[in-house]
């Protein structure tokens, strides 16, 4: 009995682990900053993706010849696929930009400067000037195309559905930016986010305050502090001094240091250090000059899990942005064609 309790112990965990596995680079992009716009735009871009697909396979809506019905539905998918795609892109941007101030010495990751390297990305990055024209035409067509199926007098409402849902995910894309600035101002001005640091009472450490409910889901699980990786790196491990105690050196067994010989200086490890040797440089008796203490290089950690999973979604939307502009030019030629036949046949 106890092996087969064992087994089942193991089988669980197992199950734990992999899904765990499979969730973290999903429970990781939804704590960073920007978390919830890329939930929500998954949320509501992958159904509508799938609707539309669904949509195509219908004949009604593929022989539809009084609206292009068929290519609304092909841009749909690729339109679901693109908005999916760069909400990734964009906050992988974001937290890239905050991690090189990071670099840099700067350890106040605060409302302000995500509202400023935000800005900067929407002002110079060329991929938001492209995806921001593609918003725009994802939002007309979709409402121009809202009544192409009843046009077309098909059997189905998947096309309607998955305009209507686009509509949707575009009104609440533009609300949910001007509620993240809001609350960015708000808390850049008043601290309502606990994005500033709060001293604990010891020397190079600081607290933060993790968001919960729709704080989280607006600004993301913790935002602000964080101390950047040179700091962390080269920083002196403290240790506590007792009052009364003498300080041991390193070098000795007993923690103290020797007693200096005449003429033979102590170093810092507590060992004798043998005499310099003379040489005439630039004088009778210049010493020769030490090189300066450079700490070694350090490697770049490896890219984690998260990192490579938003990579390859990053490499999935620019594939899915290709995609979608060939169908637009297919369906142009498409539409070019067909104008020309109707207007042949009209003289005719």
């Amino acid at each position: 009995m106890f092996y087969i309790c064992k087994a089942c112990d193991n089988g669980c965990t197992g199950c734990t682990r992999v899904s765990g596995q499979l969730c973290a680079p999903v429970c990781k992009a939804i704590d960073r900053p920007l978390g919830g716009y890329v939930l929500m735009t998954w949320l509501f871009n992958l159904p509508i993706a799938l609707l539309a697909a669904l949509a195509l396979r219908n004949a009604g809506v593929r022989s539809c010849e009084a609206q292009p019905l068929a290519f609304f539905c092909a841009a749909d998918v690729a339109l679901g696929l693109v908005h999916a795609g760069f909400a990734v892109y964009f906050q992988q941007r974001l937290v890239r930009s905050l991690q090189s101030d990071a670099a840099e010495g700067s350890q106040n990751l605060d409302a302000k400067a995500l509202m400023r390297r935000a800005w900067d990305l929407m002002l110079y990055d060329w991929g938001f000037c492209i995806y921001l024209c593609v918003f725009v035409v994802s939002f007309g067509l979709n409402i121009t195309a809202s009544g192409w199926g009843s046009a077309c007098d098909v059997d189905t409402s998947l096309p309607l559905l998955a305009a209507l849902l686009m509509l949707i995910f575009s009104a609440a894309a533009v609300l949910f930016c001007l509620l993240w600035y809001w609350a960015l101002a708000c808390d850049d001005c008043c601290g309502l986010f606990g994005s500033k640091p709060m001293s604990t009472g010891q020397v190079g450490q600081a607290s933060y305050q993790q968001n919960k409910g729709m704080r989280r889901f607006v600004l993301g699980k913790q935002m602000g502090y964080e101390p950047s990786q040179a700091s962390q790196r080269y920083a002196p491990a403290m240790q506590p001094t007792v009052i009364g105690q003498p300080v041991p050196i390193r070098g000795t067994a007993s923690g103290y240091p020797l007693s200096p010989v005449q003429g033979h200086p102590v170093d810092v490890n507590g060992q004798v250090a043998a005499p310099p040797k003379i040489q005439a440089m630039n004088g009778p008796f210049s010493a020769p000059a030490q090189p300066p203490c450079v700490p070694p290089p350090q490697s770049p950690p490896p890219p984690s899990a998260g990192d490579k999973a938003v990579h390859a979604a990053a490499q999935a939307a620019g594939i899915g942005l290709t995609l979608a502009g060939q169908g637009l030019q297919s369906a142009a030629s498409w539409l070019d064609a067909k104008a020309k036949a109707r207007a042949s046949s009209g003289r005719t």
